[in-house]
């Protein structure tokens, strides 16, 4: 069936549909010229930070696994962010090996716990092992405390000191 678009004009649906809830997607749900992938009818997550406001049950293109700590839907690409950012709030845990190799273990300093009512994050050894040698052999660059890459700042000393 034909929908109409905030523009006033009709949509013609795509042809992918939804297996739970048999809603064909419209135009805009994928735009790519590449196939389109399967539509994933996803409820939301009750523990996932997501994004706010969406409707449940929503379609995605894509679902996040569930949280590794308690077991809890993450929701889908539409909700629960980009793939680097999936976070659980109930664990206080990075919700894929994506973002824990992005961003390292949450921090438990005093101010940061304090921000979480006193709950403490779990740490490199207590995520799922593959996870936690991956982060172990990653190259990163050594940080000051202010969190800025040290080769990045020698390299503006040093071209500090040539144009001197």
């Amino acid at each position: 069936m034909p929908r109409r678009s905030m523009f006033g004009g009709k949509q013609e649906a795509t042809g992918n549909v939804c297996g739970t809830c048999h809603e064909r997607m419209p135009p805009t749900w994928w735009n790519s010229s590449r196939e389109p992938p399967d539509v994933v009818h996803c409820e939301g997550s009750p523990v996932g930070w997501q994004t706010r406001g969406r409707e449940n049950p929503h379609h995605g293109r894509s679902r996040y696994p569930d949280c590794w700590h308690c077991g809890y839907s993450l929701g889908c690409d539409q909700c629960g962010g980009v793939i680097t950012e999936v976070l659980c709030v109930k664990c206080v845990v990075w919700g894929t090996k994506d973002a824990f190799l992005h961003h390292g273990p949450i921090l438990n300093t005093p101010p940061m716990m304090a921000k979480r009512g006193g709950k403490r994050a779990p740490q490199t050894a207590e995520y799922p092992a593959s996870w936690a040698s991956a982060y172990r052999s990653q190259d990163r660059p050594e940080l000051d405390y202010a969190g800025q890459p040290l080769a990045a700042i020698k390299d503006i000393d040093d071209a500090n000191e040539d144009a001197v």
